[in-house]
């Protein structure tokens, strides 16, 4: 299978690009509030997406089913 490729925008939009068409294949606003975004790092079994915030939050997105699973708070 081909790698996945993910980006972020300064709009907070997630985006799963389809490699071989070089067009959008899922999005999701991911952002709310977070500020910019600092880092992302897919979990090794690629379940889940964790998005680092400038106000100090990771987000875990799960990358099955679309969605932001869990957001952790950490000391500022």
């Amino acid at each position: 299978p081909l790698a996945r490729l993910l980006t972020i925008g300064h709009d907070g939009m997630l985006v799963e690009w389809d490699v071989i068409r070089g067009e959008p294949k899922r999005v999701a606003e991911v952002n709310g509030g977070v500020g910019g975004i600092w880092a992302m790092c897919k979990s090794p079994d690629e379940r889940f997406l964790a998005i680092a915030g400038e106000n100090g939050t990771i987000r875990l997105f799960n990358l099955r089913k679309w969605t932001v699973e869990r957001t952790l708070r950490l000391p500022m």
